[in-house]
C-alpha cells in the first residue's frame, strides 16, 4: 500500500486499488519525518501493554469497591423509590439492599453532594443492580478515556511532528497513571468527564454537535471541571461560539428537567436543604482549607493553598479572591491577544494545544477539587512535548513537563509520616508541612502561572511579528 506521507492524511487516496492496512497506516506524520519501524513497533507496544495492564489490574476492584458510583448510583435510586438522595441513612439503606458493605462506604469522606442533572443522568443505570451498574461505567470510562487518548496520541494532526515511540509512551502513562486509576477504580464521574473534554478539545472535525452533546454530558457529570473548558471550545475555530450556544442549549434545558424532577418528587426546599448541608458538613470535614493533618485527601483550589497559613476566615477568602482576578484576568488576556491567530493554519494546533494546558490549569484553582481530578492537568502534556520537539519555549515546556510530572504521582503522601518524628518539621505552620500537605496544589498554581505566562508572551511575540 502506497501510504500518503503528508500533514493532512495517514490513509491512501481514492486512486488506490489495493489496500493493504498495516499499523503503520494510523500513525499521522509529516513529510520529512519517516517513520522507522522501530518507533512505530515501540509505540504499538506501550499502546498494547498498557491496555492490558489496566484492565487486568483494574477490572475487579471497579466492580467491587466503586465508592464513588455507589454514592451516584443510591442517590439516582432514591429518584425512583422516593427516599431522600442526599440522606446517608437513606442512602445506605439503598447499598444495603443491593448487598453493598455500609462499612466500605465512609460517608464523612464521600458525602452525597451531586447535583440533581448529575443523578439523572444516572438513572438508566440505576434500574440495574448495583453490581452490573458499576461494571457498565467502568466499561463505559474505560472506552471512552482510551477512545479519546487514541484520538489524542495516535490520530491527531497536532502531534504529527512527535515520534509514534513518544505517542505511544505518553498514551501508555496516561492510561496507567496513578491518579487516573484512583479514579477508574473508584467510579469516579470525573474521569469520564475528563475524557469527554479531551475528545471536544483535539476533535477538528466539523461535527459541532458531537462535541456540543459530549460537552453537555460532561458539564452534567462534573461541572466544576468542566464549565471552566467550555473557553477552549470558544476558542477553536471549529467549533466557536456556535459550538457553546448548542452545548448551552442543551445544558440548560436538561438541568430544567432535572429540577422539575426534583420538585416534584421531593419538592425544592426538602432537596436543597440536603444539598446544603452536606456541602457544609463536608468543608467541616474533608473540605476544610484549614486542615493540616490529612495527605489523601488533598484539595487543589486556592483557598485550600492559602488557608494553611490565614485561618480567619473573610482574610482568607479576601486573598483568595484578589489572586483568582489576577489569574483570571492574565489569563483572558492572553486568550484576547491569541484569538485573531488561531485560525491560521501554521499556528492553530500549538496555540490551541497552549490554550488547552493554560485552562486545564486554572479550572482546578477556584473551585473545591479533589487530588484525583489533576488528572486535568494530563491535558498540557501534548503542548509540551510539541514546543520541545519543535525547540519553542523550552524553559516554560520545561517547566511544565517536570510540574506536569509531578503532579503525576502523589509524592507527599507519606513524607509527614516519615518525618513526624523530628520536631518541628512536621508541625502545623511550618513550611515543610506546608509543602508536603499542599504539594498537589502549589504544583497546580504554579503549572497555571507557568502556562499563564507563556500565552501572555506568545500573544505579545505574535503582535510584534503582525507589526513588522
Amino acid at each position: 500500500m502506497e501510504i500518503c506521507e503528508c500533514y493532512h492524511c495517514a490513509f491512501p487516496t481514492k486512486g488506490v486499488l489495493r489496500v493493504r492496512l498495516t499499523l503503520r497506516s494510523f500513525f499521522r506524520f509529516t513529510t520529512n519525518a519517516h517513520v522507522s519501524r522501530l518507533s512505530m513497533a515501540v509505540g504499538w507496544t506501550f499502546i498494547l501493554l498498557s491496555l492490558v495492564v489496566t484492565v487486568s489490574r483494574n477490572t475487579r476492584l471497579a466492580v467491587e469497591s466503586a465508592r464513588d458510583f455507589a454514592n451516584i448510583y443510591a442517590g439516582s435510586k432514591c429518584l425512583v423509590t422516593r427516599c431522600s438522595p442526599y440522606d446517608p441513612a437513606s442512602l445506605e439503606v439503598v447499598l444495603e439492599r443491593e448487598g453493598y458493605s455500609s462499612s466500605a462506604q465512609s460517608w464523612a469522606d464521600t458525602l452525597p453532594i451531586y447535583p440533581p442533572p448529575t443523578l439523572l443522568l444516572a438513572l438508566p443505570l440505576a434500574i440495574l443492580p448495583l453490581g452490573v451498574a458499576s461494571g457498565v461505567m467502568y466499561l463505559l470510562t474505560l472506552l471512552c478515556l482510551v477512545g479519546a487518548e487514541f484520538l489524542v496520541y495516535v490520530r491527531s494532526e497536532w502531534l504529527a511532528e512527535v515520534s509514534p515511540a513518544l505517542r505511544g509512551l505518553l498514551f501508555g502513562l496516561t492510561l496507567h497513571a496513578p491518579k487516573v486509576s484512583f479514579a477508574l477504580v473508584a467510579g469516579n464521574p470525573g474521569l469520564l468527564s475528563f475524557a469527554l473534554l479531551t475528545w471536544c478539545g483535539f476533535d477538528i472535525t466539523e461535527a459541532r454537535w458531537r462535541r456540543a452533546v459530549l460537552f453537555s454530558i460532561a458539564c452534567i457529570l462534573k461541572p466544576p471541571l468542566a464549565l471552566p473548558m467550555v473557553l477552549v471550545l470558544a476558542m477553536k475555530p471549529q467549533d466557536g461560539w456556535t459550538t457553546v450556544r448548542r452545548a448551552g442549549i442543551l445544558l440548560a434545558s436538561f438541568t430544567a428537567v432535572s429540577l422539575v424532577w426534583f420538585h416534584v418528587r421531593f419538592g425544592t426546599i426538602s432537596w436543597w436543604n440536603g444539598l446544603r448541608g452536606n456541602l457544609a458538613l463536608g468543608r467541616a470535614l474533608s473540605m476544610s482549607p484549614n486542615d493540616h493533618t490529612t495527605v489523601q485527601t488533598n484539595l487543589l483550589n486556592v483557598e485550600y493553598l492559602i488557608g494553611y497559613w490565614v485561618p480567619q476566615a473573610w482574610l482568607r477568602l479576601c486573598l483568595t479572591a484578589v489572586l483568582l482576578l489576577l489569574l483570571g484576568g492574565a489569563l483572558l488576556a492572553g486568550l484576547r491577544r491569541i484569538r485573531p491567530y488561531v485560525a491560521q493554519r501554521e499556528l492553530s494546533p500549538r496555540l490551541l494545544m497552549l490554550v488547552t494546558g493554560c485552562v486545564a490549569a486554572f479550572t482546578l484553582l477556584p473551585v473545591y477539587h479533589r487530588f484525583y481530578d489533576a488528572i486535568l492537568l494530563l491535558l498540557v502534556l501534548p503542548w509540551t512535548v510539541t514546543a520541545l520537539q519543535r525547540r519553542e519555549a523550552v524553559p516554560a515546556a520545561t517547566a511544565s513537563l517536570l510540574l506536569v510530572a509531578a503532579t503525576y504521582f502523589t509524592w507527599a503522601r507519606h513524607l509527614p509520616e516519615r518525618i513526624r518524628g523530628v520536631e518541628g518539621l512536621a508541625e502545623p505552620s511550618s513550611l515543610l508541612g506546608f509543602l508536603t500537605h499542599r504539594a498537589d496544589a502549589i504544583e497546580t498554581l504554579a503549572l497555571c502561572v507557568v502556562l499563564t505566562t507563556t500565552l501572555l508572551y506568545e500573544g505579545r511575540r505574535l503582535e510584534r511579528m503582525t507589526l513588522r
